[in-house]
């Protein structure tokens, strides 16, 4: 009985394929690249659900069956599963450093191209000697929009600034200063209208091109910041009250500032609700 077993034995042909496991060029950061050897008789295979992830060479197993029957396959997966740290790394924006102004040589849409930081600091520094009627305040047309301006649509200087007129979302390119005393307003009964994010004056220059007549600009009125007082950034106002008629005092009431297609323009004043604008 044994000598016959032995003799079987010893003329039977035993295969075995042995799984391969081969892995190609995979990123680390794909979640869905696998590995994986078919489940019959056929040659291992790379899969991704990236297509443009690269293919391993294909690795062939082949046997003879023998007595013993078929060669056995076995199948395995082998996934790329990113770490914790990996999946979840995410970028933060900080809102108040978005909400500030520049500081460093950003785009500007008007002359220089390029914002010069110390060149705006010198043309528009603010005046800590100011009476300031209100501080850091939003300035409402009759619709309830506010103006608003932003920081990197005038020059090199942040000068020639035009003034938005847009829906109020409390960013700092809304708020304002009404100053009734100062370096650059010497006169009873008017304030300026200065931007607490860049510290430039509203301004009505009648020699611009129209649809560009109103602009923030350096108070006092000299681009680098050199000037004393001026009539076009001056308004009636008395110091006390919460709406505001925008009549530069350099147009003698003749022409008020109003929203027009999105920012402020100019227009003859009438002397009604409609171009006062509430201070909130």
């Amino acid at each position: 009985m044994i000598a016959q077993l032995s003799a079987l034995l010893l003329g039977a042909s035993i295969a075995i394929a042995s799984p391969i496991v081969d892995r190609g060029p995979s990123d680390s950061g794909d979640a869905t690249q696998s590995i994986g050897v078919s489940g019959s008789t056929g040659a291992p295979s790379i899969e991704s659900a990236a297509a443009s992830t690269p293919s391993a060479s294909n690795l062939v197993t082949s046997s003879k069956p023998g007595a013993c029957g078929s060669p056995t396959i076995v199948t395995i997966t082998v996934t790329n599963v990113p770490s914790t740290s990996a999946a979840s790394a995410t970028s933060t924006i900080d809102i108040s450093e978005a909400d500030a102004n520049p500081t460093a040589s950003v785009p500007v849409s008007r002359a220089g191209g390029v914002l010069q930081p110390s060149a705006a600091a010198e043309a528009n520094p603010r005046d800590d000697t100011a009476t300031r009627a209100f501080s850091s305040v939003t300035i409402k047309d009759a619709s309830g929009q506010c103006l608003f301006i932003d920081p990197t649509a005038g020059d090199f200087r942040q000068n020639l600034i035009p003034v938005q007129v847009q829906d109020c979302d409390g960013s700092a390119g809304e708020k304002f200063d009404l100053i009734t005393a100062g370096v650059h307003n010497n006169a009873p009964n008017s304030t300026l209208v200065v931007s607490s994010l860049t510290q430039g004056c509203l301004n009505f220059d009648p020699r611009r091109a129209a649809g560009d007549t109103v602009i923030l600009f350096s108070c006092g009125g000299r681009a680098d910041g050199g000037g004393g007082v001026t009539n076009s950034q001056l308004f009636p106002y008395s110091g006390n009250e919460t709406t505001l008629s925008l009549a530069p005092e350099n147009a003698n009431g003749v022409t008020c500032l109003v929203p027009l297609n999105g920012k402020l323009d100019e227009a003859n004043c009438n002397n009604d609700a409609s171009q006062l604008y509430t201070i909130s």
